[in-house]
């Protein structure tokens, strides 16, 4: 899989390769293209160094393989009327098209390549999902997840079709409904889930839960194992027609995954849990690790609490207020907002992450996070929220 990254030189010398989010001078905008169709990145730049020896302040626009640089200089002599520009060099940032690294991706144990940070639909209504998709979309995101419980997947087909992107540069999930319990309705709901996706193949579909929705939270309830055997063989059918590139669950617990893994030539590829500061299902997570079956973590902002106005004395804020205010936590990343740290934190227990938002700008301050933190800083933070909630 490829993905676009700038590329970093200075004096000609390859410094290494950037996420276009982590670009040191300024603010990554998105993609667009020109009068002409190519693909262009937009960014918001703001270069200053020296005693303002070099200054630039402006939007850039580079197609692939394009580059833009600026000098390095700064101010020599004993005074302002005795002061000399010396230039020590020169820096470049070249965007590029090339092969996803692991920061960029996760590999199944299938082969498949998933991109790290996806693109949430849950909650994004059908109708509006055309724009909001399609906004993602340009604004980078190209790992698409949503479900036929969420009502949006002839939304998602129009955005796919209006966006920058190609249909194979894109990854998109879906996941069979909890209410589906059987073989047959299975089979008949991954075809139909193709035909409102307007596509040949999901890139992954899950089993969205264990049970019935309506049962999930009943403990001790029936755990629907020989019926979700019957899904999943529908599933490993499909998987090996072509229709879909890879299979897992969501909501599964190590129980629940024994089932499929003990009773079928197919272990599941993915289990999508809920992971955020709070609700880290350790056990559950390393039992995931030696199978050999990735994390994926959804609401990892704790179903969006951190953007209302009204919780900005919550225990989450509170949290992130105390960590930038330890000076030993030298590995904590000033430069990261709350939601981002959150992001990161999830990042740290999971292999994709999925956070939601509906304008671009939130969907671009969600792509600038760290894909581990320290420990120092997990244990800390965990710390922190054990104490805040006593």
């Amino acid at each position: 899989m490829k993905v676009y990254k700038l590329e970093v030189f200075y004096n000609d010398k390859h410094l290494g390769y950037l996420r276009l989010p982590f670009m040191p001078y300024g603010k990554f905008l998105g993609f667009k293209k020109d009068d002409n169709g190519d693909l262009k990145a937009c960014f918001d730049m703001r270069i200053e160094q020296g005693y303002e020896c070099y200054n630039f302040k402006g939007e850039l626009e580079l197609k692939v393989d394009e580059s833009f640089s600026w000098p390095y200089e700064y101010m020599q002599g004993d005074g302002p009327s005795d002061w000399d520009v010396v230039t020590l060099g020169t820096y470049t940032i070249k965007l590029v098209y090339v092969d996803a690294n692991e920061e960029d991706i996760f590999t199944l144990y299938n082969g498949v390549e998933v991109p790290r940070l996806g693109f949430g639909t849950w909650l994004v209504e059908n109708d509006v999902a055309p724009e909001v998709v399609k906004t993602a979309i340009n604004a980078g995101y190209i790992h698409l997840d949503s479900a036929q419980a969420y009502g949006n997947e002839s939304g998602i087909q129009i955005a796919i079709k209006n966006s920058l992107f190609e249909r194979k540069d894109l990854f998109i999930t879906s996941k069979v409904q909890a209410e589906i319990k059987s073989y047959e309705e299975a089979k008949k709901s991954i075809d139909e889930s193709l035909k409102k996706l307007g596509t040949d193949y999901i890139d992954l579909m899950l089993i969205h839960c264990p049970q019935p929705w309506r049962e999930y939270s009943l403990k001790d309830g029936y755990r629907y194992e020989k019926e979700n055997l019957e899904v999943w063989k529908a599933m490993c059918e499909a998987y090996k027609e072509g229709k879909l590139r890879s299979i897992g669950v969501s909501n599964f617990n190590i129980d629940d995954l024994k089932n499929i893994i003990n009773n079928s030539d197919i272990k599941p590829m993915v289990n999508q849990i809920p992971i955020h500061l709070g609700n880290v299902w350790k056990e559950l997570i390393n039992y995931c690790r030696e199978q050999n079956v990735m994390v994926e973590s959804y609401s990892p902002l704790a179903h969006a609490r951190l953007f209302s106005d009204e919780v900005k004395n919550n225990v989450y804020y509170k949290i992130y207020n105390e960590l930038k205010a330890i000076p030993e936590l030298k590995a904590f990343d000033d430069s990261l907002n709350a939601a981002q740290t959150y992001l990161s934190y999830a990042s740290s227990y999971s292999d994709i992450i999925l956070p939601k938002a509906s304008s671009i700008n939130h969907m671009l301050d969600n792509m600038k996070y760290l894909i581990k933190l320290d420990d120092a800083i997990l244990l800390k933070m965990e710390d922190l929220f054990e104490k805040a909630i006593k």
